[in-house]
């Protein structure tokens, strides 16, 4: 007849192994959980206090503890409070009609011809009552002056500035 023997050796080695195996199962998991909230929660606050005391919460309390933690936990992540910061922020100045200098992105008002921080020209004024204008108008709007494009100068024939060797008057001799 043939024996077979208990796996393990005996029935209460079998349950140690068994009960090592679940525990190391649930000491990863629960180490695990530590990375995750710590992770977490720093990408959801940088209040460290904050970012303690929600991981304590997980330490201590284990799995009820990461529970309460994702019940009470911010609900975005800073991120995108960022995006939704900017976003706002864009809307608000499409709706209040902000202008900005093109050059160093300054506030500017609408009738500012040009940037006070930086000097860049931002329109040109009418010559008439000088209003600001834009470039595409064919009339100022204010006092109804035709507004022309600007000729452009005529090339100016000018003289160098050094003569070139071969055109310097040759020196009389005497």
């Amino acid at each position: 007849m043939i024996s077979l023997g208990w796996p393990g050796g005996s029935p209460e080695n079998t349950a140690l192994i068994v009960a090592i195996v679940i525990g190391a199962y649930l000491a990863s998991l629960w180490f695990a959980a530590l990375v995750w909230t710590a992770r977490d929660i720093h990408s959801r606050t940088r209040d460290w206090v904050t970012q303690f005391v929600y991981f304590l919460l997980v330490l201590v309390f284990n799995f009820p503890g990461l529970v309460l933690y994702i019940v009470l936990r911010p609900t975005r992540t800073l991120e995108e409070d960022f995006e939704r910061r900017l976003e706002e922020q864009t809307l608000l100045h499409e709706l209040r009609g902000v202008f900005q200098c093109p050059e160093c992105e300054a506030h500017v008002e609408p009738d500012y011809l040009v940037c006070p921080r930086c000097a860049t020209p931002l329109r040109d004024a009418c010559a008439q009552c000088d209003r600001p204008i834009e470039a595409a108008w064919q009339a100022c709007p204010w006092c109804g002056e035709r507004l022309s494009p600007e000729p452009s100068p005529p090339p100016a024939a000018t003289a160098p500035e050094h003569p070139e060797p071969s055109e310097q008057p040759a020196a009389q001799e005497g």
